[in-house]
């Protein structure tokens, strides 16, 4: 049985990048968003989903730095 190699193609890496700028966009607008919001409950919820965006990106950083691909800083 044929083993999958464990590389990681330059279409792979152009997804996961913009995979990544995505998930910082919407980071980023969030926690403007979170900032001027009043109610307490809808800021719950961004606050949620900005910090469920912000794991994406760590997941995405934490899979090249398996592959040896990345070994920068997140906020570079």
């Amino acid at each position: 049985m044929e083993t999958i190699p464990n590389i990681i193609t330059n279409k792979d890496m152009c997804y996961l990048k913009d995979l990544f700028y995505k998930n910082y966009y919407l980071y980023l607008e969030l926690d403007n968003i979170v900032n001027s919001v009043k109610n307490k409950e809808i800021k719950e919820f961004l606050i949620r989903i900005k910090n469920l965006h912000e794991d994406h990106m760590f997941f995405i950083i934490s899979s090249l730095k398996k592959e040896n691909m990345f070994d920068g800083d997140i906020y570079e």
